[in-house]
């Protein structure tokens, strides 16, 4: 499984603008709210699965997720 760089992800930032805590982000995707916090800080890096599952749960596209412009390289 290809895991992703928390240095690229919006996690928090995008919760946040939904007006989510991690518990409600944590109900949303069935992640523990331990988990989405250990993402949010950078202690470990979700993989594309969760990523994917992330993006569902927030209600958002693909490119908000991510930080920096895709060039497709």
């Amino acid at each position: 499984m290809t895991s992703l760089s928390n240095s690229n992800l919006r996690i928090r930032e995008i919760r946040l603008e939904k007006g989510l805590t991690q518990t409600a982000l944590a109900d949303l995707s069935g992640y523990a709210q331990s988990q989405i916090w250990r993402w949010e800080v950078g202690k470990e890096c979700p993989s594309a699965r969760v990523v994917y599952n992330l993006i569902t749960a927030l209600g958002v596209e693909p490119n908000q997720m991510f930080k920096g412009t895709w060039n497709g390289n």
